[in-house]
């Protein structure tokens, strides 16, 4: 159990409203379309003060002004983009294409190991 001491979270989350972290982003690949239809991805740098609106919005297929959001790093027209522009993204900036599956799979793992550890 993480013995995080909750000031400390409440302090980091007021300075996260505030704007005092947006000398940071959040790399981010969003997968649509455009305003007629056409499958688009972008590679958007987010500030953390707009993170938490841009993904509510994202995971409610809400439309979404990405300018108004973030810094466009790269983008183009497709479901995904081509290897070479994911090799690049993971070079310059650590962009880690994969993350989600491999987050599942240490949760799987982990759940796993609760499991046994009960028997």
């Amino acid at each position: 159990m993480d013995n995080t001491d909750p000031t400390e979270i409440e302090l980091a989350l007021k300075a996260l409203d505030e704007g005092r972290l947006d000398d940071r982003r959040v790399l981010d690949l969003f997968i649509g379309s455009d305003e007629t239809g056409r499958n688009i991805f972008m590679y958007v740098a987010i500030p953390p003060s707009k993170y938490l609106d841009y993904r509510v919005k994202v995971e409610r297929t809400q439309a979404i002004d990405i300018k108004s959001c973030g810094e466009v790093i790269a983008w183009g027209y497709g479901i995904l983009p081509p290897k070479q522009l994911q090799d690049e993204m993971a070079k310059l900036y650590g962009f880690q294409h994969d993350w989600e599956n491999e987050l599942a799979a240490h949760i799987e793992a982990k759940h796993f190991e609760n499991e046994r550890s009960r028997i």
